[in-house]
C-alpha cells in the first residue's frame, strides 16, 4: 500500500528530480497551500521510496554552491507513479475543493 504522501511526493517527482524542501514547496503550489509537509515527513518517506526502489539519490550543487542531495524516479517508480496517478489526481482535486469550500 503506498500512502498519500507517497503518491504526492512521486507525482512530484515525476515532473524531475528535486530535493526535500523543493518537494514541500511544490507540494503547497499543487494543493494551493492546504498540504503542508514537514522536513521531518518528507525525508522518511523519500528514504522508504528508495529503499524500495522507486527512487533514488543523487549529488548535486545547489544554490550558493551548497551540496544538496536530489531525489529523482527510477524506471520502477515511474511505473508505480503512473499506476497511482489517478489516485494522485483525486487527491489533489479533493485538496483544492476542501481549499475552496474552506474559504
Amino acid at each position: 500500500m503506498i500512502s498519500r504522501k507517497e503518491m504526492l511526493l512521486q507525482a512530484l517527482m515525476d515532473g524531475g528530480a528535486g530535493y526535500g524542501l523543493d518537494l514541500i514547496e511544490r507540494v503547497m503550489q499543487n494543493t494551493g497551500g492546504r498540504a503542508k509537509l514537514s522536513v521531518g515527513t518528507v525525508y522518511p518517506a523519500l528514504h522508504e521510496l528508495e529503499k524500495k526502489g522507486w527512487v533514488e539519490s543523487c549529488g548535486g550543487e545547489g544554490s550558493k554552491g551548497r551540496r544538496r542531495k536530489y531525489y529523482r524516479l527510477t524506471d520502477e517508480g515511474r511505473r508505480v507513479a503512473g499506476e497511482n496517478r489517478r489516485a494522485v489526481l483525486s487527491l489533489f482535486r479533493g485538496v483544492a475543493a476542501e481549499s475552496v469550500a474552506g474559504r
